[in-house]
C-alpha cells in the first residue's frame, strides 16, 4: 500500500469506505462489487475500462480487492485535492473517466466527504437531490430491486422538509453517527 501520499484522515475516510464495500467482512471486496463501486463513483462506466481497473486494482491476482488494494486503486483514481479535507466548493475534480464531480457543500471530514461520494453515486443527473427515479436506478445497480411501495416509504422516510427529493442534508441524517 502506498501510504506515502494519503493523509491519516484519508486513510481513516477509505478504511470506513471499505468497511461499507466489504458487504460480508470477509476482508475484500469482490470483484463484481469493485465494478460497481467503480461505477458508483463514476470512476468507469465503460465495460472495458471497469475491466482494466479492476485487472488493475487487484495486484496479487487473488479474485478480491484487498484493503491495500483499494487504497491504492483510490489513491490513483481519485485525487488527492478530492479526497483531501479541502473546500471543493469551487472546484472540480477529474476522475480517471475523465467526468468531473463538482461538489457544492464545503466538506468538513473524511466523513462527510465520503457520504457526498455515496451521495453523488445516488444523484446520477447532479442536480442536488436525489428523486424516485435515481433511487430505483442505484438501488437496481446494487441489485435491491424495490417495489414502488418501498422506494415511495424510503424518501417519506427520508426527505424532511417534504419537497418530494432527498437532498444532501437530509441524506447525512440516515446515516448514524459512527
Amino acid at each position: 500500500m502506498n501510504t506515502s501520499v494519503v493523509t491519516p484522515e484519508e486513510l481513516d475516510s477509505l478504511r470506513e469506505a471499505f468497511k461499507l464495500y466489504d458487504l460480508h467482512s470477509a476482508g475484500g471486496i469482490s470483484l463484481q462489487d469493485f465494478a460497481k463501486v467503480l461505477q458508483g463513483l463514476d470512476i468507469a462506466t465503460d465495460p472495458e475500462q471497469i475491466q482494466m481497473l479492476i485487472d488493475s486494482a487487484d495486484a496479487n491476482h487473488d479474485n478480491k480487492i484487498d484493503f491495500d488494494e483499494f487504497v491504492d486503486a483510490m489513491n490513483k483514481y481519485i485525487p488527492s485535492g478530492c479526497i483531501d479535507d479541502t473546500d471543493l466548493s469551487s472546484s472540480t475534480c477529474t476522475i480517471i473517466s475523465e467526468k468531473p464531480i463538482s461538489m457544492k457543500h464545503k466538506l468538513r471530514s473524511p466523513e462527510e466527504e465520503e457520504m457526498m461520494r455515496c451521495f453523488q453515486a445516488f444523484d446520477t443527473n447532479n442536480d442536488g437531490h436525489i428523486d424516485r427515479e435515481e433511487l430505483v436506478h442505484v438501488m437496481d445497480k446494487l441489485g435491491n430491486h424495490l417495489s414502488a411501495e418501498e422506494i415511495k416509504d424510503m424518501i417519506a422516510i427520508a426527505d424532511t422538509n417534504n419537497d418530494g427529493y432527498i437532498d444532501f442534508e437530509e441524506f447525512m441524517q440516515l446515516i448514524p453517527p459512527a
